[in-house]
């Protein structure tokens, strides 16, 4: 590994630590999304000028360039730096190319391309998206055409959609995951986080389809 890789390689290791220690923090309230996210903002601008930098110069950090591990944190942060939209489009292609050269994981750019999908405010294609039903239950995000999800996620090398759900939800149970008392604001709390960082299409509690 080249000095460059290597030590972007580190930094990525320690963004995604960060990250996830930040977000933890959050996410004791419940109400996550219309909570104060200035912080989280601020680190996801900070990744995504850095990560956006690296890649118009060299392309996607995958496994052969930064190591596994490396590899496996660039994947998690584009698509957990929700506040920086125009970041996690500009990052779609350079992860699907990633992946069809064998040099990322499938899962990685189809958690990306719903993450984008689900803050448009549209149907989630891989059905990687999760979040609380109006009965306060972990569900899948609306899915296009969801009967041939399965085929799609096996082409991305994912489990089949009924196995991943009952896992998160098991997750969900073991680590104590809070549901939102209210899943009405909490939906609301959706749509004023995307309108204020910039997704399009969101502009009403409306457009977003039900889990139900």
């Amino acid at each position: 590994m080249k000095e460059r890789e290597l030590l972007f390689a580190n930094e990525l290791l320690a963004w995604r630590e960060k990250e996830c220690l930040l977000r933890k923090e959050l996410l004791v309230e419940p109400s996550f999304w219309s909570g104060d996210l200035e912080a989280l903002r601020l680190l996801h601008a900070e990744i995504a000028q850095s990560m956006e930098n690296y890649i118009n110069h060299w392309g996607w950090p995958g496994y052969t360039s930064v190591g596994n591990e490396a590899a496996i944190a660039a994947g998690y942060l584009v698509s957990h730096c929700v506040t920086q939209p125009q970041f996690m489009r500009f990052c779609l292609p350079f992860l699907e190319q990633a992946f069809r050269f064998g040099d990322a994981w499938g899962v990685f750019f189809a958690e990306l391309y719903d993450a984008i999908m689900y803050f448009e405010g549209k149907p989630q294609v891989y059905g990687t998206f999760i979040d609380w039903d109006l009965r306060g239950k972990l569900a899948a995000w609306k899915t296009v055409e969801e009967k041939k999800a399965n085929a799609r996620r096996w082409a991305m090398l994912l489990e089949p959609m009924s196995k991943y759900l009952s896992r998160m939800q098991q997750q969900a149970q073991d680590e104590s995951w809070l549901v939102p008392r209210d899943i009405k604001l909490y939906r609301e709390g959706i749509v004023g986080f995307a309108r204020t960082h910039g997704w399009k299409r969101l502009h009403s509690k409306e457009e977003i389809p039900t889990l139900d």
